[in-house]
């Protein structure tokens, strides 16, 4: 099942881990995001993706197969491309996405009939990688800042307005979810009693922690 397909099964999973190393998936889910759902969508809503990866790796040519052909500029405009390549820049990115979003939604709540509906997708990519570049260094302060971008990610995901919805990437080879975890997981009640328990060397992957202890949902889709 596409990654798009699960995302609407999951309605209400702010913070997903998704498996996937299929960029036609991924192009398709921000692209479906962006595009205009109706001949006065465009004022109804104000959309942005922000796509943060490790390596730069934005898929250019299969973004833009899924967007309309005269839509291309406009929706382009709406995109930002984020480069992280440590915990210290990761935390700066998610600081300044949440500083962004935060003044978008103040602006709406203060003058909705002039500001239009702000809608905020976050695509993560890399993560593992950024995250090992500063645990090679400074273990601690890597778990530090984790904690401090994930909680910030979820808070935006928990506003009652306008929910921020962020989707951490890992790829699809090697192990994913379990079986019964695949496509829509359960909720997070195993965050609960459990967050800041625990060290990270416990779990078998970044991807596993992240699952156990922020995640709503977890979807995969097949690399091919």
């Amino acid at each position: 099942m596409a990654i798009d397909e699960q995302l609407g099964e999951s309605d209400g999973a702010n913070l997903v881990v998704c498996y996937s190393s299929h960029e036609r998936g991924i192009s398709k889910t921000m692209a479906d995001f962006l595009a205009p759902k109706n001949a006065n969508d465009s004022a109804a809503a104000t959309r942005t993706l922000y796509f943060v990866d490790a390596m730069d790796r934005f898929p250019v040519k299969e973004f833009c197969e899924f967007l309309p052909p005269e839509e291309h500029h406009t929706l382009f405009e709406n995109v930002r491309i984020l480069t992280s390549l440590d915990m210290d820049e990761f935390s700066r990115t998610v600081g300044q996405i949440s500083r962004s979003t935060l003044a978008l939604r103040s602006a709406h709540q203060r003058s909705p009939q002039d500001v239009p509906v702000p809608e905020v997708l976050v695509f993560v990519r890399g993560l593992d990688v950024i995250f090992r570049n500063t645990a090679l260094k400074d273990q601690m302060h890597a778990h530090r800042s984790l904690k401090d971008a994930m909680l910030r990610l979820r808070m935006l995901g928990n506003a009652r307005e306008f929910p921020t919805r962020t989707i951490v990437l890992f790829p699809s080879q090697g192990q994913g979810p379990s079986p019964n975890t695949q496509n829509v997981v359960q909720p997070s009640q195993k965050r609960q009693k459990k967050l800041g328990n625990g060290a990270f060397q416990n779990y078998n992957s970044l991807a596993g922690y992240l699952t156990k202890f922020y995640a709503d949902s977890v979807i995969s889709e097949p690399c091919c």
